[in-house]
């Protein structure tokens, strides 16, 4: 039991009460019943579809393994920026409560918003659970010379915190938009004025993210070892105010194929003293 306040213009969820339910408590050969629920997740797969330059829309879906029995709220993690729409439970609609945004509060923007995720049953321990998710907002922002980052890098998807997972991922955007993703890219097509690119992780790994922008690519290899570097034809507004002031004006483009270079010099050297 918690309630949202706010005070000198910063946002705080301030937690009543909070304890193990009884069947939990009374449950022989557990756990210590003190220790919070964890959980597992695994094989995130998400659809989204950006807008420049602030909104996503995407589904989500993922497999949740509980660490212990009778939950029967899920509490996640996601960006207060983002509307949920739907939640469903091993394809069942499942009841959903979600805070609305906090006006005024640098947390409306940086922070993490809470879902409370009601199940139909308590969960059983090891019993895998599959969930999914409908949502979209204004999560992006721009950083100035066409560049979009996420505004709150990490909640963007449901999530409980870090945790290690498989990431499909597939992008919509304008076609003369690219998104730079988490993974390797699998493929990227263009068909009426969309661009579809796909990344897939090739192991575990514990946040997935993005970039978009108008960038220019370049190559390099080192042994088997692939390199993608992204310049963008511009810098952020802060930078280049900054650069200007001193008499520069950068241009990342002329620098993308020697980054790539240098990683790739810099992954031959690390592979040689292994």
């Amino acid at each position: 039991m918690a309630q949202a306040s706010v005070s000198n213009n910063a946002a705080y969820y301030d937690t009543w009460t909070s304890f193990p339910m009884r069947s939990i408590r009374e449950a022989s050969g557990e756990e210590d019943p003190s220790t919070r629920a964890s959980f597992e997740m695994s094989d995130y797969k998400l659809r989204v579809k950006v807008q420049p330059p602030t909104d996503l829309t995407a589904e989500a879906e993922f497999t949740l393994i509980p660490q212990h029995p009778g939950q029967r709220t899920l509490i996640l993690e996601l960006s207060r920026y983002l509307k949920l729409t739907e939640v469903r439970v091993n394809g069942a609609p499942a009841e959903f409560i979600q805070n609305e945004a906090i006006s005024g509060s640098d947390l409306s923007r940086r922070g993490d918003d809470l879902i409370g995720v009601v199940m139909p049953a308590p969960m059983a321990k090891d019993r895998p659970i599959k969930l999914s998710f409908k949502y979209s907002g204004p999560v992006m922002f721009s950083a100035g010379g066409e560049l979009i980052y996420v505004g709150a890098r990490g909640t963007w998807y449901p999530n409980v915190g870090p945790t290690f997972s498989n990431f499909d991922l597939t992008f919509e955007c304008p076609s003369d938009w690219s998104v730079v993703g988490t993974g390797k890219q699998v493929s990227s097509t263009i068909a009426d004025g969309k661009r579809t690119t796909h990344f897939v992780t090739s192991k575990p790994i514990g946040r997935a993210g993005f970039n978009l922008g108008k960038f220019v690519s370049a190559t390099s290899t080192a042994g088997g070892v692939e390199i993608h570097a992204y310049g963008a034809r511009n810098v952020e507004q802060s930078l280049a105010g900054a650069e200007a002031r001193v008499g520069k004006k950068p241009d990342p483009t002329r620098e993308t194929q020697q980054i790539a270079d240098q990683a790739a010099n810099t992954i031959q050297f690390l592979s040689s003293e292994h």
